[in-house]
């Protein structure tokens, strides 16, 4: 096992034009310290993290600006990390029960974007919301995420979006998420659902790159499979979140997190033990 103090944010301003200011470094530093924030690579969530944040501090730089430093425990494959009981666990999004919100990063902050983005939100009846990342290479990402009771991800959704709005909802996620000069590479649209029950939240992340008419079309009618995925995750009180991914019409699991953000695979398979 490795550890390793890095300073993971400053209140320099970024390449983006944005600044932290000190007061939210430290307010970045004590959320630190009561969870377990997973290390990930570039933020592209198809990648399982290689560490945790154990702990985290606000320093003064030189130059008088504010650098935050966490302790970093980097995963080794083959060590078996004993399960952290305390209370400590990993932060998903909070997200207010049958409700949807939309999600974006830097990638989509031009004025292009706006409508587009504006135009989904507003028929999905959701907020929209701002998610920065500090990455050399961050991966463009939108997301879609939604709180439902547990065994009611399925109904829940559609009937958020209504019995003639899923054409629409394609339509508008295709629009949002058009290439464009700005930004030409690939992008992920993230579809977390997050199932509730009466002790505790899971999440159920489906990832598709560059989304179309087809693998949009194959995720809603395996809407009920994220069901029965979330209800095996319930199942195994020492997960919290899995991850999947939709590519050639197949579900796979990229990879699960335990409470204390640790990588793990939930037990399952797609193609046998759920009626795909």
């Amino acid at each position: 096992m490795r550890y390793e103090a890095r300073i993971v944010a400053t209140s320099h301003r970024d390449r983006h034009g944005d600044r932290l200011l000190p007061e939210g470094l430290k307010g970045n530093a004590r959320q630190s310290e009561q969870r377990y924030t997973p290390i990930m690579v570039n933020h592209d969530p198809r990648i399982a993290p290689i560490g945790r944040t154990l702990s985290s501090k606000v320093f003064e730089l030189p130059d008088g600006e504010s650098a935050l430093v966490v302790l970093v425990q980097y995963f080794d494959n083959d060590e078996d990390i004993p399960i952290d009981n305390s209370g400590r666990e990993l932060p998903i999004w909070p997200q207010p029960q049958n409700e949807l919100a939309v999600i974006f990063d830097q990638s989509y902050r031009s004025e292009e974007y706006r409508r587009p983005l504006e135009d989904l939100a507003n028929l999905l009846k959701a907020p929209l919301q701002f998610y920065g990342k500090k990455a050399l290479e961050p991966v463009s990402t939108l997301w879609l995420i939604g709180a439902f009771l547990a065994g009611g991800i399925a109904s829940g959704f559609l009937g958020k979006i209504g019995a003639d709005g899923w054409d629409l909802l394609k339509d508008k996620i295709k629009r949002a998420m058009k290439r464009r000069a700005d930004w030409p590479g690939e992008r992920l649209l993230v579809l977390e659902f997050q199932a509730v029950n009466d002790s505790r939240t899971v999440s159920v992340k489906i990832i598709i790159e560059d989304p179309d008419d087809d693998s949009l079309e194959i995720f809603k009618n395996r809407l009920s499979v994220i069901d029965d995925v979330a209800i095996r995750l319930i199942e195994h009180p020492e997960l919290k979140q899995v991850v999947l991914r939709l590519s050639d019409g197949k579900l796979s699991q990229l990879y699960a997190l335990r409470r204390d953000a640790v990588p793990r695979l939930l037990e399952i398979d797609l193609e046998e033990d759920i009626n795909v």
